[in-house]
């Protein structure tokens, strides 16, 4: 007989790492994330899974400055990048 507990609570936001063991993908769940959702060893969870993109974003003000920057000053980006 399998019981089945509903959890309206949010699990794990952040990225986690996948890794391989003993032939077989596994992501790990931090302590603080099990013991808040009341669960142990042999219950069943839902995972969602999609690829992670955390490289760093630049606020939009900033990218606008950057823009206008690079066009501003491109000869001298170019003079800068071939020494």
């Amino acid at each position: 007989m399998v019981t089945v507990k509903k959890r309206t609570r949010s699990g794990v936001q952040g990225p986690q790492r996948l890794r391989k063991a003993n032939g077989r993908f596994v992501v790990t769940i931090p302590d603080e994330e099990v013991v808040k959702q009341g669960i142990e060893e042999g219950d069943l969870v839902f995972v969602t899974v999609r690829a992670a993109d955390v490289r760093p974003r630049l606020s939009p003000q900033l990218e606008t400055l950057l823009d206008e920057s690079l066009h501003e000053n491109a000869d001298t980006y170019r003079h800068l990048a071939g020494r």
